[in-house]
């Protein structure tokens, strides 16, 4: 399951993307999340403010929230970096080379 959230509504391009726009990706975790209780796992695309706080939300209905990052650090403000880093149901990771 892929929760994609940011300020924008963006798509990522990939193959059978859009297929899959609200049957597995959601841009909004405020509307679709409540989909996912007890989902063991959620993917959140973007560090940056909104995709930190999108994810926090989701924690309240999964087990664990992924962050996926292109760059090499999240871009969120450090207030809210060190808030869900701290969250016992949070992990992320970065896609940059």
């Amino acid at each position: 399951m892929l929760v994609a959230t940011g300020s924008s509504y963006r798509r990522t391009g990939a193959p059978g993307e859009e297929g899959l726009i609200g049957a597995g990706i959601h841009f909004c975790a405020t509307c679709d999340g409540p989909f996912y209780k007890g989902a063991s796992q959620l993917m959140v695309l973007g560090g940056g403010n909104s995709g930190l706080e999108e994810g926090l939300f989701l924690t309240r209905f999964v087990d664990k929230v992924v962050i996926v990052e292109h760059n090499d650090k999240l871009a969120a403000h450090k207030l809210l970096q060190d808030k869900v880093v701290a969250h016992r149901r949070w992990n992320s990771c970065s896609t940059a080379t």
